[in-house]
């Protein structure tokens, strides 16, 4: 990273930009010449050729630095930023990306995730005929290190290194939780995924299926299962946490938290810069375009710009209220919880909708069952084991799980699961396509 830092700063000093090593008296004339043109940046702390140098960043520092600077007649309007971190100033300028970063460290010929590689490829309809160096190279997901190796930018590593097991990328996971009650007091179910980026999506919405409960309808032959909240607002919230959090926090993760009155998606990081609140819904600024174009070419998000303004469109076909949209240091979406059991038509099986209001009619207060789509006596003629219905599902939500991601996700052996999927292919409700390493399921 001091070696990314360097080349930018050794571009040096411009029109409107003057290194400083220190505070000394040319301070104001190089201000008055600023002030006199159409404006500069003065940084103190970098020397002539652009190299970072310890400087003094107290509160007595910087009153003597305004100070100086308003011998200036007229006082010209300033303003002084201290960085602790320059990269964090690079960042705030988007100078850096996160996403482009190449990391010498971590070679691809000594981590590649065959499996997320051919489910990239698989996903986004890309034909293998290119050799895979290549092919990270053209996504910008890999780059030739001075020793001529191949290293990953972080945005690969992120999509196509095996990160589970260790620390190098433990901030890049998803936390989920379902919680008793309106806190966190009591936890009763708790997942934490730290693998490829898909993945990580894939599997935190298999955790908010399972957790959220389910309802039915049935047109004609047809059943429709609908969760709760729309699960396409959900996975959008989700993709865009994701997608849009500021990687270089590394001290918090995304979050999906359920309790009983709401769902909330966060992440670190808030609005990027450039994108204000009276902006945010309608306008777009990609923090991590490298990762947004990657989340694009597997139709995970069609253009920026479209995710909020989505969720929204969900929640209103759906007749339920709009997500509350926190926008400070951490990005939140909260959805709102119905507490109460909904009323049901007994002849077609739809909720019941108030005609003036056209919200949903809900009785008292009371515990809402979920509804096994899997095991319906009526509608499946096919019964299922209670392990079966839960291999049966996750499966269902992502057809590229592996035996021992459906064991970690269900809390059960993996000889349990390959039990279940023998039951299940005899059955012929699946079958696997390829490999048990680089194949998927199929829902038959």
């Amino acid at each position: 990273m001091i070696k990314d830092l360097n080349i930018i700063l050794a571009e040096g000093e411009g029109y409107k930009i003057e290194f400083k090593e220190s505070l000394d008296k040319d301070i104001v004339v190089e201000a008055c010449a600023f002030a006199n043109a159409s404006g500069g940046r003065i940084f103190i702390g970098i020397n002539d050729s652009g190299k970072i140098v310890d400087t003094d960043t107290s509160n007595t520092a910087r009153s003597r630095i305004q100070d100086t600077i308003n011998k200036i007649e007229p006082r010209p309007s300033t303003k002084i930023d201290v960085y602790d971190n320059i990269i964090e100033f690079l960042q705030a300028e988007s100078v850096i990306r996160y996403d482009s970063v190449v990391r010498n460290k971590f070679l691809v010929k000594d981590n590649f995730n065959q499996t997320a590689y051919k489910t990239f490829l698989r996903k986004a309809k890309i034909s293998d005929v290119l050799p895979f160096e290549d092919l990270l190279i053209n996504l910008d997901c890999a780059s030739r290190c001075d020793s001529g190796e191949l290293a990953y930018t972080n945005a690969g590593a992120l999509f196509f290194r095996d990160n589970t097991g260790d620390n190098f990328f433990e901030y890049a996971k998803i936390v989920c939780a379902l919680f008793k009650g309106n806190t966190k007091v009591r936890t009763l179910d708790a997942k934490e995924f730290n693998g490829d980026l898909l993945s990580n999506i894939d599997n935190a919405m298999i955790f908010l299926n399972r957790n959220l409960r389910v309802r039915h309808e049935i047109t004609g032959v047809q059943r429709q299962d609908i969760l709760e909240i729309p699960e396409k607002a959900l996975r959008e919230a989700l993709i865009n946490a994701v997608c849009h959090r500021n990687y270089f926090e590394q001290g918090a993760n995304v979050m999906v938290e359920i309790y009983d009155d709401r769902v909330e998606i966060s992440s670190p990081g808030g609005l990027p810069k450039g994108l204000s609140e009276k902006d945010f819904g309608t306008k777009s600024v990609t923090r991590n375009p490298v990762i947004a174009d990657l989340l694009r070419r597997v139709n995970y998000i069609e253009k920026m710009g479209t995710g909020i303004p989505k969720i929204k469109e969900e929640m209103a076909a759906a007749k339920l209220n709009t997500p509350i949209f926190e926008l400070k240091s951490f990005f939140t979406v909260e959805f709102s919880r119905q507490p109460f059991v909904l009323l049901v038509d007994s002849k077609t099986g739809n909720f019941i909708f108030d005609k003036k209001t056209g919200r949903l009619v809900a009785a008292r207060k009371v515990s809402f069952p979920a509804y096994d789509p899997v095991n319906d006596p009526v509608n499946d003629p096919v019964k299922l084991s209670g392990t079966e219905s839960v291999v049966f599902k996750t499966i269902k939500n992502n057809q590229s799980v592996s035996y021992k991601e459906i064991a970690e996700l269900n809390s059960i052996s993996e000889v349990t699961v390959k039990r279940a999927v023998k039951k299940l292919k005899n059955k012929q409700l699946i079958q696997r396509i390829g490999s048990d390493k680089t194949g998927h399921w199929e829902i038959k």
